[in-house]
């Protein structure tokens, strides 16, 4: 007898370089069986005298993880087998017990038949139909394409013998090109299936990262996802086609002993090879899609698409994800804050706005003025005295002439007509200069009945604080004792307004120009001009009547009191 020299240059599982003699593979810590070992040979010698009278032992043609395959011919017949034995070792032995088990229970013409052999209890021994073809490996390893219509034959046969076994609730799950043999017609014979969908024995594969390779492996089966099935292996058998038609494997080991897998280089509007309809290249894409969501949903399925036999080469859920069911979150608006702030912080820093915006600031809130520029309306200030513009006045832009009467009183009120009459009160705010000409805000005449404006009294007769005569603010180049007329602007058509109060624990009807305006404490608006006043109703009151004047936007406050009776 003798024996082969080791077939395999790298690890079965990670397809990293071993070096001879090595009993594990220094990347992925799997067993490396090596058939010219002291074991290998010790095995060899036990598997001989086992089946000593039924088989006889020939060349060794095979080593993996799990055991030893030989060449054999049962005695009497002369039929030729291949006999697998199992390292001495639990998970050698559990690894190819699996193996038999799971593929025994896949019914296809394509599938490798195994069958145990009884043998001493330490050993486990199981028979192959012997696959003298090869296999698809060696394919590969002529380093040149193989035509379509081959790569297209094997593709066909491994397609039902997986879906067979999907079919079953079982998983190839290692499949890779020495997995697939050829027999002497060339034809593709399946072995060892290795994954079971859902686990029930001990000896089920418990991580399915174990039992494949690498370079075959999509990536939910790398990272053990639980929900794996049957489209790891559409996704294996897809690459081993475009393998076959490229003559190349898509990995390789480069000189630093680290495993490099090719990116798929796929062009649906290009062949893959010459001879390939562009079929294959669609299907081929699809089949190998990182969401396994996206490939075909069975093998058969991926081979009618590769063959060009399919009605529809790609289908709707792989143009798009099926997003029905699926809640989209509301976007926010938040995010347009932060170039709103960046932008208003350029705008800002421009040296035009920063003026503008001052200028407006002081012409508008510093000075009193509520317009845009200069020569807007004055903002009316209630119950303040302005001066008024006598005759020849300067224009906008000019100092008032000295001796103008001006407010200088802050918070102080004049009654007017002894217990009753109109009040005046000042609250002037600090202004900034105007430069606008002055003009009458209010001016203020009541008038007692029966009794002169020149001596007062307290009767409701007009008299200012102190008893002491001061300049009348309505009257313009003229005595006081001989009246006036009132000055106001002629084109300021804007209406005043007159406050009417009742100083007592009671409210009496208010009548302004001989009509009534509610009763008492009552607001009334009013064109710019002279008013008069008076309370109606039950009661006698001081002043019995009040006449006011009111400018344009201005207020005036008038108040009554009742009379004192004798």
């Amino acid at each position: 007898m003798t024996t082969l020299p080791p077939s395999n240059l790298n690890c079965p599982t990670c397809l990293a370089p071993i070096d001879p003699g090595a009993e594990t593979c220094v990347k992925c810590g799997a067993p490396i069986a090596d058939p010219a070992s002291a074991e290998a040979m010790g095995l060899l010698g036990e598997l001989t005298r086992a089946l000593e009278g039924r088989y006889n032992i020939g060349d060794v043609i095979g080593a993996g993880r799990g055991g030893i395959t030989t060449y054999a011919t049962q005695a009497g017949s002369n039929r030729e087998v291949a006999i697998k034995v199992a390292w001495n070792e639990a998970h050698a032995r559990t690894q190819v017990l699996r193996e038999t088990v799971l593929t025994g229970k896949v019914q296809h013409p394509r599938v490798l038949p195994m069958r145990d052999i009884q043998a001493p209890e330490s050993m486990l021994v199981v028979e192959m139909q012997l696959a003298v073809g090869g296999n698809v490996g060696d394919l590969l390893n002529e380093g040149r394409p193989v035509p379509y219509k081959r790569v297209l034959e094997i593709v066909r046969g491994v397609a039902g013998a997986l879906d067979a076994g999907h079919a079953a609730g079982i998983i190839h799950g290692g499949l890779r090109p020495v997995k697939i043999l050829l027999d002497a017609e060339g034809q593709p014979l399946l072995t060892d299936f290795e994954i079971r969908v859902p686990r029930r024995a001990d000896w089920d594969v418990t991580r399915p990262s174990e039992v494949g390779a690498q370079a075959y492996m999509p990536l939910e089966q790398r990272h053990d996802s639980p929900t794996i099935d049957g489209r790891v292996d559409q996704y294996a058998l897809a690459i081993i086609a475009y393998e076959l038609l490229r003559g190349q494997t898509t990995w390789r080991i480069n000189h630093e002993g680290v495993l490099e897998i090719d990116a798929l280089d796929i062009l649906v509007h290009r062949p893959i090879a010459p001879d390939a309809p562009l079929s294959a290249s669609t299907a081929i894409k699809r089949a190998t899609a990182k969401d396994p969501t996206f490939r075909y949903s069975s093998v058969n399925a991926f081979l009618q698409a590769f063959a060009g036999e399919a009605s529809e080469s790609t289908a709707v859920e792989h143009m798009y994800r099926d997003q029905s069911g699926v809640v989209k979150p509301k976007r926010s608006l938040m995010w347009l804050s932060v170039p709103a702030t960046l932008a208003l912080l350029l705008i800002a820093m421009q040296p035009t706005v920063r003026e503008s915006a001052t200028n407006y600031w002081e012409r508008n809130w510093g000075s009193g003025k509520k317009g845009g520029d200069g020569d807007g309306p004055d903002v009316p200030t209630i119950g303040t005295t302005q001066p008024i513009s006598p005759p020849g006045s300067p224009q906008s832009g000019q100092r008032a002439p000295s001796g103008a009467p001006s407010n200088t009183t802050v918070g102080a009120t004049t009654p007017v007509g002894g217990t009753g009459g109109t009040v005046r009160t000042s609250d002037v705010r600090p202004q900034a200069p105007n430069t606008a000409p002055p003009r009458t805000i209010a001016t203020i005449d009541p008038i007692a009945t029966g009794s002169d404006s020149a001596k007062g009294g307290s009767k409701g007769g007009s008299s200012r604080s102190g008893g002491s005569s001061l300049p009348r603010p309505d009257v313009v180049g003229g005595d006081v004792s001989k009246g006036g007329s009132s000055s106001t602007t002629p084109e300021d058509t804007r209406p005043g307004t007159i406050v009417i109060t009742l100083n007592a624990d009671a409210r009496a009807a208010v009548i302004v120009d001989g009509k009534p305006r509610g009763l008492t404490p009552v607001t009334v608006s009013v064109p710019a001009g002279k008013h008069t006043v008076s309370l109606g109703g039950a009661g006698t009151y001081s002043p019995a009547s009040s006449t006011v004047q009111v400018a344009a936007g201005d207020t005036v406050r008038t108040t009554f009191g009742l009379s004192r009776k004798p």
